[in-house]
């Protein structure tokens, strides 16, 4: 049996698409689908190639690495050329734009082998991808074999939804930036971070006017897309410090509040295709829409931190009736404060002052429908202590005492 000629074609598809057989033994170009719009980076470039070709019994046969003045292209897919056994069965393992040949000697290495990026946008001369064809045999395809790559990123597009904001809300993007973003990635097979050492101390990210489609109305108040990227990173359903999320910095002004210069308005949520699913796979496209309410500050410490924030105006914080009170009657007794802003958080923390006694034995209270205030009604005669908390960007607390002299 002599051994045939054919080609391999290498084809770098968007997510939606599928791969588009090329034919056989003759010269025949293949084009991709027009782009939906201007893609930064190209998300179909190829400027390099590995090609691993092992035997059925798991040999490998041949190795190459193709740099960029060498790669034979066909439009946008690349070519190489080879020599096998017409009925021999074949595993063919593709890599593009890894940069360099990472000296694989075995199967086993191979689908071991992690990819290290530098920095978090290192993909200028084109993502990393790979693809393979398992146990086949080149003329059961005519002599033409194609392998439909993936890239081992995931992209994220990100817009605005303002509408629901009130009038006197605005908030431009400074910065978006992915926190808990993978530095490696395996070639072959499901991949996530490890370990810390396995992310970017500062993933990737857009500033500046990086960050100027997100400022900018498509329609209404929907803004327009901003796509980042990321290495697969498949944490599943326990949410840790290795999983992957978006962090927006955001410019913020109000009748209330307002950002100060180089301070911003923290807005962070995780990634991944559904609650409880913190999975974001290769060459998959996630996308997400942020829709502030009212005043855009609503929300529990992980997602919103408005830390940052100065109030418009002074800020203020009173004790109503006063500090210190006795009582004489056994009737409920009204504690509340004043603040301003108004929509600063507030803590409320009933105490007993006898720390051998709890705070049921000696009164009952309940907390404002507001948060702002507490009734205490006594049991007995003894104290009561109240710790009231304005959170930011009031900043201030103090200890209430009622004296109960029944």
């Amino acid at each position: 049996m002599r051994p045939t000629r054919f080609l391999l074609f290498l084809l770098a598809l968007l997510p939606s698409c599928t791969a588009v057989p090329f034919g056989t033994d003759v010269q025949i170009r293949a084009t991709l689908p027009p782009r939906t719009r201007a893609q930064n980076p190209d998300e179909t470039l190829i400027s390099d190639l590995n090609v691993f070709i092992f035997s059925e019994s798991g040999q490998l046969e041949e190795k190459r690495f193709i740099p960029s003045r060498r790669l034979e292209k066909e439009g946008d897919d690349a070519v190489f050329r080879t020599r096998l056994f017409e009925e021999g069965r074949y595993s063919i393992y593709v890599c593009a734009n890894l940069g360099y040949d990472p000296r694989i000697k075995n199967l086993d290495e191979l689908l071991s082998f992690r990819y290290h990026f530098t920095y978090p946008d290192e993909y200028g001369k084109g993502m990393p991808m790979t693809g393979c064809l398992l146990r086949v045999r080149p003329s059961d395809h005519g002599g033409t074999l194609t392998v439909p790559l993936e890239r081992l990123m995931a992209k994220i597009t990100l817009r605005l939804d303002r509408s629901a904001l009130r009038k006197d809300v605005r908030m431009r993007v400074h910065r978006v930036r992915i926190g808990a973003c993978p530095s490696s990635a395996l070639l072959f097979g499901e991949s996530r971070a490890e370990k810390e050492d396995d992310l970017f101390l500062n993933g990737f990210s857009r500033e500046g006017r990086e960050t100027d489609a997100l400022n900018r109305n498509l329609s209404g108040e929907l803004s327009m897309e901003s796509d980042l990227y990321l290495l697969e990173n498949l944490q599943g359903t326990e949410r840790s410090g290795l999983c992957s999320y978006i962090e927006l910095e955001i410019e913020y002004h109000s009748d209330m509040f307002h950002s100060p210069p180089g301070e911003y308005l923290i807005y962070r949520f995780f990634c991944g295709p559904e609650d409880r699913d913190f999975d974001l796979r290769r060459n998959t496209w996630y996308r997400y829409t942020v829709r502030p309410v009212g005043d855009g500050l609503d929300g529990d410490g992980w997602r919103i931190d408005r830390s940052r924030l100065e109030p418009e105006g002074e800020t203020f914080f009173d004790l109503h009736p006063a500090a210190f009170n006795k009582i004489y009657e056994k009737k409920p007794f009204h504690l509340w404060c004043e603040i301003w802003p108004e929509n600063a958080p507030v803590e409320i923390d009933p105490l007993a002052y006898d720390d051998t006694e709890s705070v049921s034995e000696v009164y009952d209270y309940q907390i404002d429908v507001d948060g702002k205030g507490i009734v205490l009604t006594p049991r007995k005669a003894g104290t009561a202590l109240v710790y009231f908390k304005a959170g930011p960007p009031v900043g201030k607390d103090t200890l209430a005492m009622v004296v109960f002299n029944l």
